[in-house]
């Protein structure tokens, strides 16, 4: 009877490449051949070393570099690469001068705001910023030094050729207006029925936050003065259509759980007059969170906002000049977004693969209404898995970025976490300890943080050694919070890099770019650490 061992390995290995890590993992400790196979081929390598890194191959990866190059020699890249991440060690660094403090990271382009009028702007630069042996700089792609109107804001998708500038309100300070146009050459959109979206309500803003996941775009209209019931309004179209899915107020902010799920931060008053905040859990197409998760405050924030990454769409580019990364984020990998609340002094990182377990329970149960309250979690029962809390003096508010299951920040002490293991082991940046006294303090020198809650490495390494113990991280912080003792055990990875001369870090997939001052004036540096 015909079996695997009797098709050529070269086949074997071509069938085993259509499936996940896991599963390739799983097979490969079915029997010694298929073991064997999965150890010497440098493709099935590549495919789990990328998912232990939280990332996988592109279905639509033609035209990189990684194209031109062996796949022994893709493996290698990988390999040196996450040894630079865990050093914060870059590969290549280059410069692009900075006019505005408004960008945006897609897939290789790095666009930011040019032609300033205070507070506002009217054009935008893009920039490559892919950088390699032969190309050490940062070419301009596209710029738009006059779009025509007063910008607030901006965001733009490689794969459908969107570009959506936010109009500044300058003459209706409730106006919620986005302008629809192509990122190759700033005209109206030809896939849109309206090119000039307007957002519902009679809210005054002054900010927004920009994402678009694949057909969806979701902004949110904040103000960054004052948050609470009837201010801050999430708005998420179809944008082709032009059809509004969801619009609610009261919000502070948002994150994409997964290309077709959201959370917001809401407010919510009492009946004693008392305002709580709470995370809804909803997805696109729903008018009410169908999951609500309660934090542990009793007060009213203000200066709140959500910090988050943008969801990734698997889809060919459709610009002929430009090819995007030859791998993306996992689906299944961890991913975090971040809650900052300047008046609790505090910065709360929240895991996300909990609340989509918890969204996908909530929407089985929602129906069913003889269960009162069924989907909603006060803090003990979701909380101290799914978090992590920073005092934000330890990292600077508003200068936090995220990027998947990373974290980069820019902080003023010396050494935050103790991520020292016995002599003969690697480090692989578990953090055992956090070391927050005050000789650790150093004001006016500045360390750049990257926590990661990826865990995979740490876990495929437990699996490889046959043990459970050698890199167990074992974490529970116990935190204070208006006097009462919470508890989390939500483990991470920290790295940290120290007296650099960052004021912000923004991280991608691939990059740190760091906002510096030097004597040309202020600049955007970009540190690759991929090759």
């Amino acid at each position: 009877m015909p079996s695997l061992h009797s098709l050529p390995t070269e086949l074997v290995e071509i069938i085993f490449s259509k499936l996940s890590a896991r599963d390739i993992l799983v097979c490969s400790s079915t029997c010694q051949y298929l073991r064997l196979l999965v150890l010497e081929s440098s493709l099935l390598q590549l495919i789990i070393e990328l998912a232990v890194s939280g990332l996988r191959l592109r279905n639509h990866a033609n035209g990189t570099l990684w194209q031109s190059i062996s796949v022994h020699d893709r493996l290698n890249a990988l390999r040196r690469s996450e040894t630079r991440w865990r050093n914060l060690n870059p590969k290549y660094i280059a410069r692009i001068p900075l006019e505005q403090f408004e960008y945006e990271v897609c897939d290789g382009l790095f666009g930011h705001g040019i032609s300033i009028a205070h507070p506002w702007f009217r054009g935008i630069e893009i920039n490559r910023i892919g950088l390699s042996d032969e190309n050490q700089s940062c070419p301009v792609w596209r710029r738009y030094d006059d779009v025509g109107i007063f910008l607030a804001d901006f965001s733009f998708d490689l794969a459908s050729d969107l570009l959506v500038l936010a109009a500044a309100p300058i003459q209706h300070r409730t106006a919620k207006d986005l302008h629809l146009r192509t990122l190759s050459s700033n005209v109206d959109h030809p896939l849109v029925t309206y090119p000039i979206l307007r957002g519902p309500g009679s809210e005054t803003w002054l900010n927004t936050d920009i994402k678009i996941a694949g057909t969806y775009l979701a902004v949110h209209f904040g103000h960054p003065t004052f948050i609470g019931p009837e201010q801050g309004r999430l708005c998420i179209w179809e944008w082709q259509t032009g059809d509004l899915l969801h619009t609610t107020t009261s919000t502070s902010g948002f994150a994409f759980l997964s290309p077709a799920s959201v959370a917001a931060t809401f407010f919510i008053e009492e009946e004693n007059g008392d305002a709580v905040t709470e995370i809804g859990l909803f997805r696109i197409g729903s008018k009410e969170p169908i999951v609500e998760l309660e934090l542990p405050f009793r007060a009213h924030p203000t200066m709140c906002s959500v910090l988050s990454d943008r969801p990734l769409v698997d889809a060919p580019s459709s610009l002929s000049n430009h090819s995007p990364a030859p791998f993306m984020a996992d689906e299944t990998a961890a991913k975090v977004f971040v809650l900052q609340m300047d008046n609790f002094n505090r910065h709360i990182f929240v895991a996300v693969k909990p609340l989509l377990e918890l969204l996908d329970a909530g929407a089985l149960r929602s129906s069913n209404s003889a269960i009162p309250h069924a989907n909603r979690y006060s803090w003990t029962e979701w909380g101290p898995p799914s978090t992590f809390w920073l005092q934000s003096h330890v990292i600077e508010p508003g200068y936090t970025s995220v990027s998947g299951s990373r974290v980069c920040a820019v902080s003023h002490i010396k050494q935050l976490f103790d991520t020292n293991v016995p002599s003969g082991e690697e480090n692989m940046g578990i953090v055992r300890s956090c070391t927050l006294g005050t000789e650790n303090v150093r004001p006016g020198a500045t360390t750049i943080l990257v926590m990661d809650f990826n865990m995979r490495s740490i876990e495929y390494l437990n699996g490889r050694a046959g043990r459970t113990d050698l890199f167990a991280p074992n974490i529970r912080w116990e935190i204070d919070v208006e006097g009462e003792t919470m508890i989390s055990t939500l483990p991470f990875r920290a790295f940290q890099i120290e007296q650099v001369p960052y004021i912000e870090a923004i991280v991608t997939p691939d990059h740190i770019i760091g906002i510096r001052d030097t004597q040309d004036g202020t600049v955007y540096e970009v540190l690759q650490f991929t090759e």
